[in-house]
């Protein structure tokens, strides 16, 4: 629908570039540079706050979405579709989740393991490439 309006287009468009900025100002402000006393007794936390943006979060390619793409050639057009498709379904989203706790549970231990200088380096890289991508997308 968004693609046969204008209006509809040039509302997401915007609305997705204001996320990617107001992303990039959050996850600039998170980054802090010394070890935070969180933890009791004034002493670094032992878990860090995860930022909204990881490495998980890139969009994904939607090849599956495309109409031009053939039906898949593991489907068995004897079966019922709803069953072959719930497992499709299952399947992929098992997938998922251990891909994005993967590289949640990876990039929460380099980000402990960096010195905050560091860490606060790579979060304000990340934020400027989101402000930077919501800014790009409103021009």
């Amino acid at each position: 629908m968004a693609m046969h309006s204008g209006r509809a287009y040039a509302a997401v468009r915007l609305g997705g570039a204001v996320y990617l900025i107001g992303l990039g100002l959050w996850t600039w402000r998170s980054a802090h540079v010394g070890p935070a006393a969180d933890g009791p007794g004034g002493r670094p936390a032992t878990r860090t706050r995860l930022s909204p943006c990881t490495a998980g979060q890139r969009p994904q390619p939607q090849g599956g979405l495309d109409p031009s793409h053939p039906r898949p050639q593991f489907l068995d057009r004897h079966q019922p579709l709803a069953g072959q498709v719930l497992t499709l379904a299952c399947a992929h989203a098992l997938l998922v989740t251990a891909w994005l706790l993967g590289w949640t549970v990876l990039l929460g231990r380099t980000t402990q393991a960096l010195r905050p200088a560091a860490a606060a380096l790579g979060t304000r890289a990340t934020a400027v490439v989101l402000l930077a991508m919501g800014i790009r997308s409103i021009a």
